[in-house]
């Protein structure tokens, strides 16, 4: 008897088939991923930009803002000493973010709902930070910073802002609850 080596060709297709039904499963999964690290790298950044913007104000013993407006924030410094940000050239910007990771964020002065409708954008609002590193935030002591977009749930999406604290957290149910 004579021995066949090698593959069929229904045998190949079907490897490729399984092979295509795979990858297209792996994709959908990496780009899921893909948006939740965003996410979280971005509210590392600006919990980070936050930090920085408290040392500053310790370092240089002046009253330093980080005024958010849409997706982007800028880090002032307060050199005209008015206590509030105002734009150049009254106070001197020590840093902009625009568009980070192109995933807008939300801030707000109290822990609310976001919207669940794809992502969250809001007015705009600043947190300034004292000599001493205290906080305050443009209408209350406390305010809350999240990112959300729809179908991702990554492990941080919040800032929680108090005035001796920041903290990072996971947006659950309207607050910002430390992980």
């Amino acid at each position: 008897m004579k021995k066949n080596k090698g593959f069929s060709l229904i045998e190949v297709l079907l490897v490729v088939a399984l092979v295509g039904i795979l990858a297209a499963l792996a994709a959908a999964s990496l780009s899921n991923l893909v948006k939740k690290n965003r996410v979280e790298n971005q509210i590392r950044r600006i919990y980070s930009d936050l930090m920085n913007a408290r040392v500053m104000a310790m370092n240089r013993n002046i009253t330093h803002f980080v005024v958010f407006a849409g997706s982007s924030y800028t880090v002032w410094e307060d050199t005209d000493g008015s206590e509030t940000p105002d734009a150049a050239p009254t106070d001197t910007q020590r840093l902009k973010r625009s568009s980070v990771d192109t995933t807008p964020m939300t801030y707000s002065n109290t822990t609310g709902a976001p919207s669940d409708s794809a992502i969250s954008q809001s007015a705009g609002g600043w947190v300034a930070f004292n000599s001493r590193g205290i906080a305050r935030t443009a209408i209350a002591p406390n305010g809350t910073i999240w990112i959300t977009v729809a179908g991702v749930n990554p492990t941080r999406d919040c800032i929680s802002i108090t005035p001796t604290q920041l903290r990072l957290g996971k947006l659950n149910g309207g607050a910002c609850n430390e992980i």
